[in-house]
């Protein structure tokens, strides 16, 4: 069947609008997941306060852990967080509460907000 063949079934048939409501609703049905899909990126939000540029990423995962010893002392704790962006970009930072660093946990994904190299806050 040809393509001139096919546009003359549609047209010249008494059922044209149910055909072409049936269309539109598989395009919306297959097109529609598609742009979801698509259109769900990192929503990177950026804000200032005076003070600097605060930056807030969503669906952040926590790639890993880590406890060092203090440079200085060593009867002090650092402990640094390694946050993954949807995109692939990684930023690792030092979190200085340690009730926060304990409460997460590797996996975790959540909103990263930072000031440069300076944590700020991380809630899933």
């Amino acid at each position: 069947m040809s393509i001139r063949e096919i546009i003359d079934y549609i047209l010249d048939d008494d059922t044209f609008l149910i055909k072409i409501f049936f269309i539109f609703l598989l395009t919306i049905i297959i097109v529609l997941p598609i742009c979801l899909l698509i259109g769900k990126k990192q929503k990177k939000e950026i804000y200032g306060d005076g003070k600097g540029v605060v930056f807030r990423a969503e669906n952040t995962k926590i790639v890993s852990k880590k406890c060092l010893p203090h440079p200085a002392n060593s009867a002090v704790s650092v402990y640094y967080v390694l946050f993954e962006f949807l995109d692939g970009g990684r930023i690792e930072l030092a979190i200085e509460d340690r009730q926060v660093f304990g409460l997460m946990a590797e996996g975790d994904i959540g909103t990263l907000e930072y000031a440069g190299i300076t944590f700020i806050d991380f809630y899933r």
